[in-house]
Order: C-alpha cells, then structure tokens, then sequence
C-alpha cells in the first residue's frame, strides 16, 4: 500500500510538472498486446494478482535486502544512519550498471513488441527480449555469504548454554491454563448466547475476539505461575535456527493444507458421502447475475496468499496457547501423549462457538465431539511444526492456511452439505490428515525435542 500511495504521487507529480503525457485510454497496451487480452482484463488481473505477486517478489527481493540491509548496513552502522544509507544508496546503484547501460528499467517498450515475461522480481520493467532474469537479484546474499566465510570467526565461537528440560508437568498451571482459556472464550461468546446466535452482526468481531483468549491464558499462568527462566523460549517466540526449516514451512503449509482439503473432498465424493455440484450452481444463485462463478473463483484463489496472511495473525492468538505454553507445559509427557491431551483441550474449547452451530450445524454433543477429533488430527501436525522448528510461527501460518482453503473446497459442494462428511473438518479430513499422521509416524517424527527453561527458582 505504501509503494502504491508513492507510485500514484510520482506518477501526479510526474504530470503536474509536464515530465509525461498521460495515456488514459491505454492506446500503446493495444498495440502492445494486440487482440490477446484487453486492457481492463490485464489491469484485473494485476491487481487480483497483486498478493501472490508480492509474496514471490519479496522472496527473490531477499537476495539483494540481505546484502544491502543485511551485511552492508550493519558493516556501515559506525559511520550513522544518513552518511550509511547513502553510501549504500550508491553502491547499489552502481550494482545495477550492467542492465541500466543495456537500457534496463528507464527504457518503457516500444508499441508493437511483444508482450514482456517476468523480469527481476525488483524491477517494473522486463529484460530485453522478454527474457526471464531473477539470478541477478540473489548475488548481494552470495556475496555475503562468501564474506562471512573469510572473515574472522571468533564472535561465533560461544557455544549457547543448553536450556535444560522440565522433567514434571506443571499440572496446576496446564488447569489454570485451560479454565482461563475457556471461560475467557465463554464470556466473549456470551453475546451471542443472549442475542441471535450466529445470526447476531457481532459474531465475526467476537469469534476474531475469542481467539485470542487462548493467549490472553498462556501468558496469565506463565508469568504469574510457571515464570521459566527463558519466557520467549518457552512460549515458543524462539529459536527461529535453523531458518529453512521455518522458511520451508511458511511456504508449505498452505500447499499442504490446500492439497488435504481438496484431498478430502475428493475421499467424500469417492466414499458417496456427499454429490459434487460441478456446475457451482447454488455459489451462482447466492452470487445473483451480476459476479460469475469463474470470475468469483479467480479472485479466490488470487488472494489467497493475503488471506493465509491475515488468517494468520488471528491464528497466533490460538497458537500462542495450543502451541506455545501448552505444549512446552505437557513436554515431559512425549509428543504423542501430549498432543492427545492438547487435541481434546483444543476442542472443548470451541464449545461456545460450536453449541450454537458453527461449522457442524450441531447444537448438542455430537457437534463438539466432531471438533474434538478435528483438533486431534490437524493438532498433530502444527505441534510437529512446534517441534521440529521449535518455535510457534509456521504452527500459526499452517493454522492460518487450513482457515484460509476449506472454505475453497465449498465453491462445489450442494447447499445445505453435511461438513462432518464433506470436508476437512470431518470424516474425510480425519482420513486426509491421518495418511500424513502415519507418514510422521513411520518416520519416527518429531526427532527432536523442546529446549526449554527450566522455571526460576523461588
């Protein structure tokens, strides 16, 4: 938003001082692309696209931020920030002088060239020739990578002290814990209970509200009772080491998820659970006439890469409780015996939310009972994350995804589908889930275990 508000007043600005003609009517976009798309469509779908393209471009924009933000910065931090930045502000112009002097990025293509691929993932305009180039963008990070290997070491030397591990379960805290937490989400959900239920306005405010009572609890009982030596540690805010593990499962939960989700759809519709609509003909009678099924799944799927990351950060306000204290609390139980126990606490705690119908259309027992074994198998894939990474943030981007695509899976279900045996939430999920259940366990996952502190001694 911020490079598009700059954009837009360089562009006015650009104007007001006669610096450039305005091309309202795109007149140089037809000749450039012809009969293949029209305007209006390739404008949609840069902006549909706008979130996937900036989460890859930010991927590829690592390779240069590491060297110039990264090494050089800190390199430079002595000389101040103003005389730093602009020696940096040089350099990497510098940098830049084999594609500027080839006419890169300040030479607009000419009318009737063909239509530009992907260039440099930090630059608005493509290589000559429609050439794909992204390598140049990573020779910062190679650089410094190369220089940190000649450089003196020693810094690096100290070894960290081993964090120790708690050999009993703090169970007066786990019950604290799991009171606070649901009865926090009871008193937030209790508007709805004396209103109209999932029909009253405010339940989507108070459902983000409640799920954040998880880590209003976690850090109540951690302070005031637990009180480890190393809180962020045992929270699960860190170790962020090694970083490809935790980069490696930001970029693959939502593939993952993505692929159970639909993998289970397609376990209900093999098993006769419940009839496809292909034709996506109730999603167009609730769109009405003037929004095509097409049009609608496109943008769905565009902006999926900004709503796993919107998900996530409500999703924190769970994972800061399931993932984080709960989880480092039950470590001395094992991983299994553990997830077990936080799978059932996770469940019963949606009990507000669930008992007026949510996600199930259940409003007695056999609702929650659904959720309770939803929790335990998707709850056994965000704490192996815990584990294996050691700190809650891919568990909070792979809770945020599974928020994100099951309401994908939707577009071709009938109305009125059953969730317990149409989706990820049920039957078919439990399947889905528990073929990657056994993958871990076959594999002897999670491998490692949790370096916490062990409490402050009174």
């Amino acid at each position: 938003m911020f490079w598009a508000i700059l954009g837009v007043l360089a562009f006015v600005l650009a104007m007001q001082f006669g610096m450039t003609s305005t091309e309202w009517f795109s007149s140089d976009m037809y000749q450039l692309y012809g009969d293949q798309i029209t305007v209006s469509s390739y404008a949609l779908i840069l902006l549909a696209g706008l979130p996937f393209s900036t989460l890859v471009s930010s991927l590829t924009g690592f390779g240069q931020e590491l060297g110039w933000r990264g090494f050089l910065a800190s390199a430079l931090a002595p000389l101040g920030f103003w005389q730093s930045a602009l020696l940096t502000g040089v350099i990497a112009g510098i940098w830049y002088s084999p594609l500027i002097m080839l006419g890169y990025n300040l030479t607009a293509p000419k009318p009737g060239a063909r239509a530009p691929s992907i260039g440099c993932s930090v630059c608005a305009s493509p290589p000559r020739g429609g050439e794909r180039s992204s390598a140049c963008v990573w020779m910062p990070a190679a650089s410094v990578l190369r220089s940190v290997g000649c450089m003196d070491t020693s810094t690096q030397t100290q070894q960290a002290h081993s964090a120790g591990h708690s050999t009993r379960v703090p169970w007066a805290a786990v019950v604290v814990y799991t009171i606070l937490a649901c009865g926090l989400a009871w008193l937030v959900m209790l508007p709805l209970w004396l209103g109209d239920g999932l029909a009253d306005p405010l339940t989507m405010p108070l459902l983000g509200a409640m799920m954040f009572t998880p880590s209003v609890a976690a850090l109540i009982v951690t302070f005031t009772m637990v009180k480890p030596v190393k809180k962020a540690r045992y929270l699960g805010f860190i170790p962020f080491r090694p970083v490809w593990r935790n980069i490696a499962l930001f970029i693959g939960w939502p593939i993952i998820f993505l692929v159970l989700a639909f993998g289970a759809f397609f376990i209900a519709v093999v098993c006769g659970w419940t009839t496809p609509d292909w034709s996506a003909s109730s999603l167009q009678q609730a769109l009405g006439v003037n929004v095509s099924v097409a049009s609608y799944m496109a943008v769905s799927f565009a902006w999926l890469p900004l709503t796993v990351l919107m998900s996530s950060v409500s999703a924190f306000g769970e994972e800061l409780g399931w993932r984080g204290f709960l989880t480092s609390a039950l470590a001395p139980l094992g991983f299994w015996r553990s997830t077990v126990i936080i799978g059932i606490i996770w469940g019963l705690w949606h009990a507000p939310i669930i008992l007026l119908g949510y996600n199930f259309n259940r409003t007695d027992v056999t609702g929650l009972l659904w959720m309770c074994g939803f929790t335990l198998c998707v709850g056994v894939l965000l704490q192996w994350s815990r584990y294996w990474t050691g700190n809650i943030w891919p568990a909070a981007v792979g809770h945020g995804a599974l928020n994100s695509v099951t309401s994908l899976t939707f577009l071709w279900l009938p109305a009125g589908f059953d969730a317990a045996t149409s989706t990820i939430l049920g039957a078919p999920g439990w399947i889905a889930m528990g073929i990657v259940i056994a993958v871990l366990a076959l594999l002897k996952q999670p491998r490692r275990k949790l370096e916490l502190a062990l409490p402050a001694r009174s």
